[in-house]
């Protein structure tokens, strides 16, 4: 798995590898929600154009790379996913669950109006976020995160609150950077 997000971002044999977040704002992808792997279910191939942050709240979960390696996480720990990185998920602990949560990033404006720049500007590198790490290690993250699960994708979406779904992902992303 030797994507771009993971050039430049050297980790220890004992931790898990660095991804680094792009620049940009982030953008919900219209998609989050909470699943339950059902007793019987095969492993299932992940492979999606955007990233995915997964939660894990009960069991344990597991995800197995192209190259071999593989990432699990048990209750209140998170997996993220870069785009485009082909993964096999599968249950390694029962009764496994988790919510997931689709997301991008889109370029900031390049003329920027000179009252707007303070909204614009920040660190000139991108941060580098581990793949997987825990509620402990990131407490804002996770607060952010259980803050998004309470809105209601399918009836927020389409509907006039749907700004509030954009909010609570730049807020996770925010705290994911600064966790970063």
């Amino acid at each position: 798995m030797a994507t771009a997000a993971h050039r430049g971002c050297p980790s220890r044999a004992s931790e898990p590898p660095r991804l680094l977040l792009p620049l940009g704002i982030p953008t919900y992808s219209l998609r989050h929600g909470f699943y339950v792997w059902k007793a019987g279910t095969k492993p299932v191939t992940q492979l999606y154009p955007d990233w995915d942050i997964f939660w894990v709240r009960s069991g344990e979960a597991s995800w197995e790379f192209a190259d071999g390696r593989r990432l699990s996480a048990g209750p209140d720990e998170f997996i993220i996913l870069p785009p485009s990185t082909p993964a096999v998920v599968s249950q390694s602990r029962p009764s496994m669950t988790f919510w997931f949560c689709h997301f991008g990033f889109r370029q900031a404006p390049s003329h920027i109006a000179e009252e707007w720049q303070p909204d614009f500007s920040g660190s000139a590198a991108p941060a580098a976020v581990p793949m997987r790490f825990s509620r402990r290690e990131a407490p804002e993250v996770w607060k952010a995160y259980r803050d998004l699960t309470r809105l209601d994708a399918s009836a927020s979406v389409a509907g006039p609150h749907s700004w509030r779904l954009e909010r609570a992902l730049i807020v996770l992303i925010a705290h994911l950077a600064a966790f970063a």
